[in-house]
Formats: structure tokens, sequence, C-alpha cells
């Protein structure tokens, strides 16, 4: 059984979104909703019926109701800030001169606040992507460069709630709308359409079920978008991967390590994901194009590597001119090469281990349990728990044209969800691990 909307507010924010669409920008319903939100109603539910009960008397009265410009800034203030969409604090505004004036006062620290509630834990992800955006195309990019970002990624990685908030302060407003642009322009919308993909792919026959994310799923795809970026920044694009020389184990330890065995799992459900979309839309614009698979498979490898701008674009736009600018930035890939699928493999994983043992290696030496905790961000998925048999695996990736659990995203869904649609008993039945050599 799904979970009761009763007692999930996640869902209950779900109901209210779609209540929104159809009620539109009435001034009243929002005076309503907002008042009821900052009175402490119960339920968002309860706000929307009040809302819809008084619609159309209060479209009648107007002109008597309060209007919210004659609030107390500070009031004004707490509105602004209680808005968790961006859209609707813009909608606010331009609907308003006396809210526009109060957001132009206070434009960093709204953007700050919007960009906590959105993102949240995966707002320290969302800043190292920012940072590493300026690496992209700059050819004198080196080793020293690469790793003082990955360690200043790793400090703020540490840091605590407050922590993160002073971080925020601390940067201006030009990098905090940019990170609000990238947010709002590629990851928002790609976070919706990658939960489309993942649950079809389970099952083309039926429709999704139920796609509106859990705040443990959503962190979980959330995190594994922006470091997909991440990695994609340092290490894609053109030849990058060329001109830093780096070993496939010296990478792994560079990078993929930094995360938990079942956080790189996510990264690499992302490049499966993107790498499949990639290989059917290369296909059918260019059916000609490719002499051989392993071929094929370099060049997919170097689209997928340009990351999440480079994958919109191929999702927006399949003309035969955006495909074959993408085409001739895969061509510098050696024959072969996977952006991702070699680095993960169980050759280069196993010599790192030789190399760089780690905790998590030593972990799973010992057999030490992995039992299923329940939903939590800094957990492993009921999924991965299930693949690994309950017991500690440090191991990922795999050949990413084997069919796998990870196509349709096992390792990101609650437990409720899991059993909805019986991955569970998928993944029960299975022999396949992460990591497993072809």
């Amino acid at each position: 059984m799904g979970p009761d909307a009763r007692s999930e507010p996640w869902l209950r924010e779900a109901l209210w979104q779609k209540v929104e669409q159809g009620i539109g920008n009435y001034w009243d319903p929002f005076l309503d909703y907002t008042i009821a939100k900052l009175c402490g109603l119960p339920s968002t539910v309860q706000s929307t019926e009040i809302i819809l009960n008084e619609l159309p008397i209060k479209s009648k009265t107007a002109a008597e109701s309060p209007s919210l410009e004659t609030l107390a800034s500070e009031l004004r203030l707490i509105i602004l800030q209680s808005i968790p969409d961006f859209d609707d604090i813009m909608s606010l505004i331009r609907a308003s001169p006396v809210f526009l004036q109060h957001y132009l006062g206070e434009k960093k620290s709204l953007l700050a606040g919007c960009l906590k509630m959105s993102l949240n834990t995966v707002l320290v992800d969302a800043m190292a992507v920012q940072r590493a955006a300026t690496l992209r195309g700059d050819k004198s990019v080196n080793r020293h460069h690469i790793q003082t970002h990955l360690n200043m990624y790793c400090l703020e990685r540490e840091c605590g709630e407050s922590e993160i908030e002073k971080l925020i302060k601390n940067h201006n407003e030009d990098f905090l709308f940019d990170i609000f642009l990238f947010w709002q322009t590629y990851v928002r919308p790609l976070a919706v359409r990658f939960t489309r993909l993942f649950l079809f792919r389970f099952d083309p026959q039926r429709p999704p079920i139920f796609t509106q994310l859990s705040p443990t799923e959503n962190t979980r795809l959330l995190r594994a978008l922006y470091r997909f970026e991440l990695y994609s920044y340092l290490f894609g694009g053109e030849s990058r991967h060329l001109q830093l020389d780096y070993t496939e184990e010296q990478m792994l330890a560079l990078f993929f390590c930094l995360f938990r065995p079942w956080e790189v799992e996510e990264i690499f459900s992302i490049y499966t994901l993107v790498h499949d979309e990639m290989t059917t839309r290369l296909r059918m614009m260019e059916k000609k194009m490719f002499h051989n698979v392993t071929r094929e498979f370099a060049f997919t490898g170097g689209a997928a590597s340009w990351g999440l701008r480079g994958f919109d674009m191929v999702l927006k736009d399949t003309n035969l001119y955006s495909m074959t600018t993408i085409r001739s930035s895969s061509n510098r890939w050696t024959s072969g090469y996977g952006f991702m699928e070699n680095i993960l493999s169980q050759r280069a994983q196993e010599r790192r281990r030789s190399i760089w043992p780690n905790d998590d290696d030593l972990a799973e030496d010992r057999g030490d349990p992995l039992p299923y905790v329940g939903e939590s961000e800094s957990e492993p998925s009921y999924g991965w728990v299930l693949v690994c048999k309950e017991k500690y695996l440090n191991a990922y990736g795999g050949d990413v044209k084997n069919p796998s659990p990870r196509d349709w995203g096992y390792v990101f869904w609650d437990r409720w969800r899991l059993t909805k649609f019986n991955g569970d008993k998928k993944l029960k039945s299975s022999s396949w691990v992460p990591g497993a050599a072809a």
C-alpha cells in the first residue's frame, strides 16, 4: 500500500500543488492560504478546503477583503520567505509593486532561502557544481585545479546545516543566482523527466504510478544529478580525460571514493539512463554514422560527458545540427572509452583496492551487516539493501550496455514504492549485484 495522504506532509504538498494550479492567481485564495500557513493550520488540505468553500463568496466581496500590501513589513517578509517555489514568488512580485520593492531589497536572502528549501543538504553539491562550471572550457586546467576544487567540496560536505547557511551568505548574489538558474532551468525539470523515465522503464505496459517523490527519494535523485554534473565538469567534454592523464583507479579514488557505495550507484544509474537515451537518439538521427558498436559506444560516452545541459538539449532538440554538434565534440574520445563505466569497472576497482584500500573495503571484508533502517538520506535505500543481501558491499558500476535494475532506478526508491510495483520481488529473485563482471 502507498503512504496515507493524511500522514505524509509531502503528499499534502503535492495535493496543494494540484489545487493551486486550478485556482490560478486569485489574490484572496492566496491570502487565505498564506494566513493559514502562518497560523499553523493542521494540514494544507484544511486550508485548501477553506479556499474552495469561500472562493465564490469572496469574489463578490473583494473590496472588503484585506490587502496584502497593507500588511506590516515584517509580515510581508515572512510571507516571501515562506513561499517554497520561486515561480510563486515571481507571480506575487509581478502583481504587487509593494512586494516587488520588498523583494529587491531582500533578493539575496530570498534566493538563499529558496535554494535552501528546494535543495536542503544537496545545496553543497550545487555550490560545487557552480564553482566547477568555470573549469569546463578552460584548457589550462591541471590536476592541481581538480584537487583543490575537490578538497573544498569535501570540507563543505562535512558542514552542518547552520554552517551551510553561513556558507551561502558568504557568496555574492550573482553566485546564488547562477545556482538558482541552473536548478530552475535544468535540474528541476530533468528530475521530473528522470523520475518518469525510470518508472516507465520498470514496466512500459503500464503508466508510472504516483510520481511525486518523497523527501528521501528527491534527495537521492537530486544529489545524483548534481554529482553526475560535477563529474562531467571536472572530467568530461572534449579531451579533458586525456589532458589530465589520470589512470582509471586514480579517478576512482579521487572522485567516486568520496561517496558511499550506494551513492556511487545513484550517480551511475543517472549515467546509465543518459547513455541509453543518447544511444537511442544518435541511432535515430544518424543511422549511417556508426561503423561498429565500439565506435558508437565511444560517441555515446563522449556525448554523455557533456552532462545535464547536453542531455537536456538532446531531449528538446533532436535535429541533425544539434546532434552533429554533440558528435563533433565526441570524436576526441578514444575508441571504446566509456565516460564513466571504465572508471567503475571491476578491474579498476580491484586495482584501486590494492593501492588505496579504504574503510568501505574493510567493512565489506569483515562482512559487516547492512540492515534496512528506514528512509534516511544518509542510509542506503531498501533496493540497495536487497541487492547486497543485507551485507556491506563496496562495489558498483558494471557494463552499461547490459540490462540491470539500475535501468529503472532501483537505488532511488523508498520501500513503499518498490513494493508497490513489485520491484522488491524482482531484486530478491535476481542474482545481479553491482560491479559484477559482464
